[in-house]
């Protein structure tokens, strides 16, 4: 005679307690989500060639035609949706700003391939810059990894109107000029990368894969480099001759390194439209 193994029997008391859970952390995030007079809209609009392209638009209270606030487009990283950039665009509508958290092409329920169109950016700039309650002249982008090209992509779809911003920091004429050699850098980089998105669309209908576009390597080397003799100035281990030939700065009586006259820093920010 074969004996059955026993199980006891499931106290039903935990499904009781898993489904509160589930529907208190709900509301929870519901309340959170649009407090403070946040509207949360899930929307769909059709970008270049057709592709639909989805987003949720983050309205802040009291914006109108009458009264338009600035705009921010968010986007997320490669193998995301739009819902990571959720923390951010809640914080950004609180303080008045209208967000438009747009989903890749290719990502989440975005149509198309991954890089195609730019990876969306030019498509959800335009639509934000379209919005009758949004400033079209007053617009930031903040993008996470891959969402950095999507937006330097969008920046160099329309560059008209646009302006860097660096808070809280004075720089001297030298590291001004740097930074404008940078930020010409990265819009080229932006136009490379929007070319090598529309040769990945093209992938699908067969062609062979392209390589990374050179002008995108070389400003993120040149961007590195930069960053790293920097770094080296600001220790006092590094000085550049009026020839611009990088030194060893020399030594002082006391043995100790000689510092630069004057010190240069940056910070990240956002693209303005």
């Amino acid at each position: 005679m074969q004996v059955q193994p026993h199980y006891p029997k499931p106290k039903r008391w935990f499904a009781y307690l898993g489904l509160a859970l589930m529907i208190a952390g709900a509301a929870l995030a519901f309340m959170i989500r649009t407090g403070d007079g946040i509207e949360v809209r899930d929307i769909r609009f059709e970008g270049t060639d057709g592709v639909t392209m989805s987003a949720l638009l983050y309205v802040p209270e009291g914006a109108s035609e009458e009264m338009p606030v600035p705009g921010i487009l968010t986007v997320h990283g490669y193998i995301n949706s739009r819902e990571m950039q959720d923390g951010f665009a809640i914080e950004f509508a609180r303080r008045g700003y209208a967000v438009l958290s747009i989903d890749q092409t290719g990502h989440g329920y975005s149509g198309g391939v991954v890089g195609q169109n730019g990876f969306g950016g030019p498509d959800g700039l335009a639509y934000l810059r379209a919005l009758p309650f949004v400033d079209a002249d007053n617009i930031g982008m903040e993008g996470h990894s891959m969402g950095g090209w999507t937006i330097l992509a969008a920046a160099a779809a329309m560059p008209k109107g646009r302006s860097r911003g660096v808070a809280g920091i004075t720089m001297d004429k030298a590291a001004r000029r740097r930074e404008k050699e940078e930020l010409e850098r990265q819009l080229e980089a932006g136009r490379a990368l929007g070319a090598f998105g529309r040769a990945l669309g093209a992938t699908a209908l067969g062609r062979a894969a392209p390589s990374p576009p050179r002008a995108a390597r070389d400003a993120g080397r040149a961007r590195a480099g930069w960053r790293g003799q920097e770094a080296w100035r600001q220790r006092g281990t590094l000085s550049t001759s009026p020839g611009g030939a990088s030194r060893r700065p020399r030594r002082t009586s006391a043995g100790s390194r000689s510092r630069p006259a004057t010190a240069s820093a940056s910070c990240g920010c956002w693209t303005r439209t």
